[in-house]
C-alpha cells in the first residue's frame, strides 16, 4: 500500500470552532485514514469523517496539523471551515483558499500524467460552470420592496458606495453605470444613475410613478424616491482594486453575496487595503525610465537621452513627493514639469558645447520626452470612448481636460524654448539632420518599460496577468514599428494595433475571468504617446495656429482609431458581465 499512497501534511493556522475533514473513499475498498485526538497532532484513526467541536477555543492552541494518507488515484481533499472558508488540495499541489487561513502541504511522490490530465478536466469544468452562472445573473431572494426599511437603506448606501469606489479608479462612465445597473437589478431596485469624472448622481425609485401623486391633497401613491450626489475628489489607477471591485459585482450577480451590509464591508476593505507598489520610489523610477525610453523612440542623441532621464527623475519627484506636500503645485504641475525638463535640456546642451563633444541637444524634444508621463492620451482615448457610448458630458469633460493638460505642457515648454533662443540667438533644431537609431536600442528599452508600467498601473500579482500584459505591450510596440515601415497612416496603424491588443486582452479575460482592462490599459498606454502628436505642441509654440489645429485634430482621430480597434476586438470574444474594457 505504501507504493500506491502519497503522504500529505496540511497545517491550518486559524481559530475555527468546528473543523470537518472529508476524504472520499478510494477504489478497491480503500478506507481513508484520518486522525482523531485532543492533542495538537492527529495521526491515523479509522473514521471517514472527523469533527472537532470547539477544539480551537483553547487560548494556547493556535496551530494544528492533520496527517493523512491519500491514494494516488484520489483527486482532492476538502477542508471545510466555517464562514465559507475552504481549500481544495489536489495532486497538482494547488490550493485554492478563501478566508484568512493559511494552508501548507507537501508530497513525497511525483505526479503521473493521467492525474494531471484528470485535474485539468476538473478545473475546466469549474471554469465553465462559473461562466454559465455569470451568463444568467440571479435575483435576490427577498426583493427590495419587501425588505425592512433599515435593509433598504443598506442596499441604497451600498450602491452609492460602489459607484463612488468605481469612480475613483478612472473607470469610464458607461462601465460604471453598467455595473450599477447589475447590482440594482439583483436587489430589484428601480435606479437611474448619471456618472461624470467629478461625481455621480444616484436616483432610486420609479420617476414615472410621479403622475400618481396628488400634490394638492397630499396623497402620494408612488414609491418613495431618493436622490443623492457623491463628489469624486481626484482619481488614481489601481488595477488590483478595480479587479477586486469587479469580482464583488460577479459575486452579487451569481448570488454568492446577498447581504448589502457584507458587500459594503468588502468595499471598505478594498479601499482601505494598501496599494501595490505605493512607494514614491517606483513612481520616480518609472518616470525616469519612461522618459529615457521615449527619447530613444524619437531617435534622440545620447545627450538628449541622459537629459530626458534626469528630467523624468525630477518630474517623478514633483508628482510623488512635492505635490502632496505643497497643494499649490497641483494646479501648475504640468507647466512646472515641462519648464524643469526644458531647463535641464538647456543645461545639458551648453555643458556639452563647453566640452566641445559635438553632441546635439534639442530642447523641445528633450523636454517632451521628460514629461511623457503627463501626456493625456489615456484621458483622450477614454473621453472618445464615452462619446461613442453616448455619455456626452463625461466624454467632453475628459477631452477638454486633455486639452488643458496639453496647454499647460506647452506653456512650460514656451518658457524654456524662449530662454534657449535668447541665449543661442536661433532655433538650431530646424538645421539639425537627425540620424535614426538602430532598432536594437529600442528593443532593449522595452522590457524595463513593461515592468515599470506593471508597477505604475498596480497590476495584480498573478503570473497570467504579467504574462498577458507583456504580450500585449510587445505586440503593440513591435506592431507600431512594423506598420510605420509599411508607411501606413497613424489612424490605420492605430486600428490594427488596438485590435491586436484588444484580442490579447479579451483572450486573457475569457480564460481568467478577470477584467480585460488589466491588460488593455497597460498596452494602450504605450501606444498613446506615439499617437498624441507631439508635433502639435511645437506648432503651437511656433505660432502656426492653423497647422496646430490640423495636427491636433489628427491626434483626436488617432485616439478614436484606438477606440475603434478595441471595439472590433470586443466583437470577437463573448464578454461576460464582469469584464471591464475600454
Amino acid at each position: 500500500m505504501e507504493d500506491q499512497d502519497d503522504r500529505y501534511a496540511v497545517a491550518i493556522n486559524s481559530n475555527p470552532s468546528h473543523i470537518a475533514v472529508e476524504i472520499p473513499e478510494g477504489k478497491s475498498g480503500f478506507q481513508p485514514l484520518l486522525s482523531s485526538s485532543k492533542t495538537p497532532s492527529y495521526n491515523n484513526s479509522p473514521p471517514n469523517k472527523l469533527s472537532v467541536d470547539k477544539l480551537m477555543n483553547h487560548p494556547k492552541l493556535n496551530h494544528i496539523t492533520f496527517n493523512f494518507d491519500v491514494p494516488s488515484y484520489g483527486n482532492s481533499v476538502h477542508l471545510l471551515l466555517p464562514s465559507q472558508r475552504h481549500a481544495v488540495m489536489d495532486k497538482r499541489f494547488r490550493i485554492r483558499a478563501q478566508g484568512h487561513s493559511t494552508f501548507h502541504h507537501k508530497s513525497t511522490k511525483n505526479l503521473t500524467l493521467g492525474t494531471i490530465l484528470r485535474n485539468q478536466v476538473v478545473h475546466v469544468k469549474k471554469w465553465w460552470h462559473t461562466i454559465n452562472k455569470i451568463r444568467h445573473p440571479h435575483s435576490a431572494k427577498t426583493p427590495y420592496k419587501d425588505l425592512p426599511e433599515n435593509e433598504q437603506r443598506d442596499v441604497r448606501i451600498f450602491i452609492v458606495d460602489f459607484g463612488y469606489a468605481m469612480g475613483i479608479f478612472n473607470t469610464p462612465a458607461h462601465r460604471i453605470e453598467q455595473n450599477l445597473m447589475v447590482v440594482s437589478n439583483y436587489y430589484g431596485v428601480l435606479g437611474s444613475f448619471f456618472v461624470t469624472p467629478t461625481g455621480t448622481w444616484f436616483n432610486f425609485g420609479n420617476i414615472f410613478d410621479a403622475a400618481q401623486d396628488d400634490i394638492e391633497s397630499g396623497s402620494y401613491k408612488a414609491n418613495e424616491r431618493y436622490s443623492s450626489f457623491v463628489r469624486t475628489y481626484g482619481s488614481t489607477t489601481d488595477m488590483k482594486k478595480l479587479m477586486d471591485l469587479d469580482r464583488l459585482v460577479d459575486k452579487i450577480a451569481i448570488g454568492e453575496l446577498q447581504s448589502a451590509k457584507d458587500a459594503r464591508k468588502q468595499i471598505k476593505n478594498i479601499l482601505k487595503e494598501p496599494s501595490l507598489f505605493q512607494s514614491p520610489f517606483w513612481t520616480i523610477l518609472y518616470t525616469a525610465v519612461r522618459a529615457a525610453s521615449f527619447a530613444v523612440v524619437l531617435d534622440g542623441t545620447w545627450g538628449e537621452i541622459i537629459a530626458a532621464c534626469i528630467g523624468g527623475l525630477l518630474v517623478g519627484v514633483i508628482l510623488s513627493v512635492l505635490q502632496s506636500k505643497i497643494p499649490l503645485l497641483v494646479k501648475i504641475s504640468t507647466g512646472l514639469c515641462a519648464f524643469v525638463c526644458g531647463m535641464i535640456a538647456i543645461a545639458m546642451k551648453y555643458t556639452l558645447d563647453k566640452l566641445q563633444t559635438g553632441v546635439f541637444v534639442d530642447v523641445s524634444l528633450t523636454a517632451l520626452s521628460g514629461v511623457v508621463v503627463l501626456f493625456p492620451g489615456m484621458k483622450l482615448t477614454t473621453g472618445i470612448d464615452e462619446l461613442i457610448a453616448g455619455h456626452v458630458q463625461s466624454g467632453t469633460f475628459r477631452i477638454v481636460n486633455s486639452l488643458v493638460t496639453v496647454i499647460g505642457v506647452g506653456f512650460g515648454l514656451l518658457l524654456a524654448t524662449t530662454i534657449d533662443e535668447k541665449i543661442s540667438g536661433s532655433n538650431e533644431s530646424l538645421q539639425y539632420d537627425r540620424q535614426k537609431l538602430p532598432d536594437w536600442m529600442k528593443i532593449i528599452c522595452l522590457p524595463p518599460t513593461i515592468i515599470l508600467i506593471i508597477i505604475s498601473f498596480k497590476v495584480p500579482r498573478y503570473w497570467t496577468s504579467y504574462l498577458f500584459v507583456a504580450l500585449a505591450c510587445s505586440a503593440g510596440y513591435f506592431g507600431d514599428m512594423y506598420w510605420t515601415r509599411l508607411k501606413l497612416s497613424k489612424q490605420v496603424a492605430g486600428v490594427i494595433n488596438a485590435c491586436l491588443i484588444g484580442f490579447i486582452a479579451n483572450l486573457y479575460s475569457f480564460f481568467s475571468l478577470r477584467p480585460s482592462t488589466v491588460v488593455s490599459s497597460c498596452a494602450i498606454f504605450m501606444l498613446v504617446p506615439g499617437y498624441a502628436s507631439t508635433n502639435s505642441i511645437n506648432l503651437l509654440l511656433q505660432g502656426n495656429v492653423e497647422t496646430f489645429v490640423t495636427t491636433l485634430f489628427s491626434a483626436v482621430l488617432s485616439a478614436a482609431s484606438l477606440v475603434i480597434g478595441m471595439v472590433i476586438s470586443e466583437m470577437i470574444f463573448w464578454k461576460h458581465r464582469g469584464q471591464l474594457s475600454y
